[in-house]
């Protein structure tokens, strides 16, 4: 294996693949590491152009082929993406799963077009249970506190007003429209 190190302003070490901005010991194929009481890690993309076409991407490739630039057709419930949000834990042992935003395929794939699903989950305080409180479906259903929606909006679960309920001009309303 070989490495590269920089020193001074910037660090950055390559050790069997991994590139690491901050570490010598890379976990991932991109780690980037800061430290200090008034420290911000970022991922900074910039872009300057008077096209409205084009903007900053983060963009998530998934196929499901196990060669390097094979494409195979991705099926029902594959993960296509994935945002990790961790924390410490009170033991001070391990990084903790604390909420996620997940992107699946949620179908068949067509000849032109991948349906998917998007999930945001959740870590409950009380006994670390992983919840999905909220659900936006292919259909463009999106469910809260379902995995299922059912409807344009389905909220499982009790649902809260701010203020009382009524019809007439001046107050908050609550709609339902049986057409």
């Amino acid at each position: 294996t070989s490495s590269l190190t920089v020193t001074g302003g910037t660090y950055l070490a390559t050790i069997t693949g991994n590139v690491g901005i901050g570490t010598t010991v890379p976990t991932d194929n991109l780690e980037i590491q800061k430290a200090g009481a008034s420290t911000m890690t970022g991922l900074r993309i910039n872009n300057y152009s008077v096209n409205a076409g084009y903007t900053n991407a983060l963009h998530f490739y998934k196929s499901n082929s196990n060669t390097a630039g094979t494409l195979a057709a991705t099926t029902d419930n594959t993960y296509l993406g994935e945002l990790d949000f961790r924390g410490v834990d009170s033991g001070s042992t391990s990084f903790r799963q604390a909420a996620t935003i997940d992107v699946m395929q949620d179908g068949a794939s067509g000849a032109t077009w991948v349906p998917s699903k998007m999930l945001f989950t959740v870590t409950r305080a009380s006994d670390g249970t992983v919840l999905t409180p909220l659900m936006i479906r292919n259909d463009g259903n999106v469910g809260i506190g379902t995995t299922s929606p059912w409807r344009t909006l389905s909220v499982a679960g009790t649902v809260g007003f701010n203020s009382s309920l009524g019809t007439g001009v001046g107050g908050n309303y609550l709609c339902i429209d049986t057409t």
